[in-house]
């Protein structure tokens, strides 16, 4: 059931704190409310992500599928004040993973369209959504970065690993950051 949103709990997000009560009533109008049941799916990995969500209620659990094992990977999970699918706002492409209710969900649902309109329109909750979804992005590159470099360590100094294997995880480093400036 998709409803509008009332109250003034948007603040429970970070990225909305700083809002002024008109920018708030603004954001809220933009939004849809959703509701799940414990181990319904938002939504899939593969499928093409048309909106992003922000967990008011509840636990949603974000796996990724691992075809060579055949098995779904536990990213992580998320309760309220989080963010899921921002990726799908910014970009066209299908979502990488997939997010399932753990337990009863409230969700806010924030729409390409309504949010991509915002922003050209200089909605002061668009900017700010989309700071926070540049540092959220900026934090998760720096976290796979260190994972990197302390697994290529790892690797190293079992001295048993396949040097191709090294090599190919300094590679997909450089690959990851080839295109940054620093």
């Amino acid at each position: 059931m998709a409803d509008t949103i009332e109250g003034g709990t948007l603040r429970q997000f970070r990225c909305f704190q700083a809002l002024s009560e008109d920018e708030a009533r603004v954001a809220r109008a933009a939004l849809r409310l959703r509701r799940l049941a414990p181990g319904k799916v938002l939504f899939r990995q593969g499928e093409p992500g048309r909106a992003a969500y922000l967990v008011r209620t509840g636990r949603m659990e974000v796996r990724v599928a691992v075809p060579e094992l055949q098995e779904d990977r536990l990213l992580t999970t998320v309760g309220p004040g989080a963010i899921l699918g921002e990726m799908s706002l910014l970009r066209s492409e299908p979502r990488s993973a997939e997010a399932v209710a753990r337990t009863r969900v409230e969700l806010w649902e924030i729409s390409q369209e309504a949010f991509r309109a915002a922003l050209e329109g200089g909605a002061a909750w668009a900017r700010a959504f989309l700071l926070a979804s540049a540092e959220a992005l900026a934090e998760r590159l720096a976290a796979v970065d260190r994972q990197l470099v302390a697994l290529i360590a790892q690797l190293r100094q079992a001295g048993d690993a396949p040097v191709s294997r090294v090599a190919e995880l300094e590679q997909l480093r450089e690959r990851l950051f080839s295109q940054w400036s620093f």
